[in-house]
C-alpha cells in the first residue's frame, strides 16, 4: 500500500516556538510538519526511552531540528488505520529519504514488571469520566498531553511498561504482571536533568512500587535495538 500522491518540501520558516504537526492520516490525506525524527519515531513504533536515544544518536543533526524539518503532504484511500498510515510513512521515507534501517535483538540488561508485595493499586479506568483516568506529576508540575491528544481512555500493563522504560537508565521494561484491562493512573515521581533537590517525591521506579503496586525486577531478556543504516535529503518536490 502506497501514497496516491506526495509532496515533500523543507519547512518554510516559522515563528519561535512552532510546535509542528504531528504525523497523521485524517479523511483520505496524510500531513506531518516537524523534524524527521519526530516522524521516524512515529512511523516505526519507536515506544521506549532508550530505543528513542538511539535514534536520535544516530540521526544527523538536521533531523533533529526546526530548521531541517520537512512539511510532508499526501492523498490516500480515505479512512485508513493507524497502523496502515504508519506502513505508508516508512515507504514514503524508503522511496523519499532514502532510509533504511533494520532492528536488532540482543540479550541484555531488562526489568521485568510484576505486582509488589503489598498488591496492586490501579483502580479500574471510568469509561464515564475520562478525565479521571490520567493524572502525573512530574518535578512537582502536573502533565499535560497535547491538545489533540486522544480521550484518555485508561492505561493498560504494556502502557506501564512502555512508560517505566524511561526510568533514568533507560532499562527496558517487560511486562509480567498478567493484569488484563485498563486502569487510572495517578502517579507523582520527580526525574530527568536538573532535578529539584527540593522536590521529596520518588524517583519513577520507587513511585511505581509505592503508589501503583508495581515493583520493576532486574533480569536479562530481550532487548531490540532499531538501528539506522542511512538516511539522505530529499529533493524536494
Amino acid at each position: 500500500m502506497l501514497f496516491r500522491s506526495t509532496s515533500v518540501k523543507p519547512l518554510s520558516p516559522k515563528p519561535v516556538g512552532f510546535q509542528g504537526v504531528q504525523p497523521a492520516c485524517k479523511g483520505a490525506h496524510f500531513e506531518a510538519i516537524t523534524p524527521v525524527f519526530i516522524i521516524i519515531e512515529w512511523a516505526y513504533d519507536l515506544q521506549t526511552a532508550g530505543q528513542i536515544d538511539e535514534l536520535r544518536a544516530r540521526l544527523p543533526e538536521w533531523t533533529q531540528s526546526i530548521s531541517g524539518s520537512y512539511e510532508l503532504q499526501a492523498t490516500t484511500r480515505p479512512n485508513v488505520t493507524e497502523q496502515e498510515c504508519k506502513v505508508m510513512t516508512q515507504k514514503l521515507f524508503e522511496d523519499r529519504f532514502h532510509f533504511k534501517s533494520h532492528w536488532d535483538t540482543v540479550t541484555g540488561r531488562v526489568y521485568e514488571m510484576v505486582v509488589a508485595r503489598g498488591g496492586f493499586k490501579m483502580p479500574p479506568a471510568d469509561p464515564n469520566d475520562p478525565d479521571s483516568n490520567l493524572n502525573v506529576t512530574i518535578n512537582g508540575r502536573p502533565w499535560h498531553p497535547p491538545a489533540d491528544f486522544p480521550v484518555w481512555q485508561g492505561t493498560t500493563m504494556d502502557d506501564m511498561a512502555v512508560r517505566l522504560s524511561g526510568n533514568s537508565d533507560r532499562i527496558p521494561v517487560i511486562n509480567k504482571t498478567g493484569i488484563q484491562g485498563k486502569f487510572k493512573l495517578k502517579l507523582t515521581y520527580s526525574g530527568g536533568t536538573g532535578l529539584n533537590d527540593a522536590f521529596a517525591d520518588p524517583d519513577l521506579i520507587r513511585a511505581a512500587e509505592q503508589q501503583l503496586g508495581l515493583r520493576l525486577q532486574e533480569a536479562r531478556g530481550p532487548v531490540a535495538h532499531f538501528v539506522v543504516d542511512s538516511i539522505e535529503k530529499p529533493d524536494a518536490n
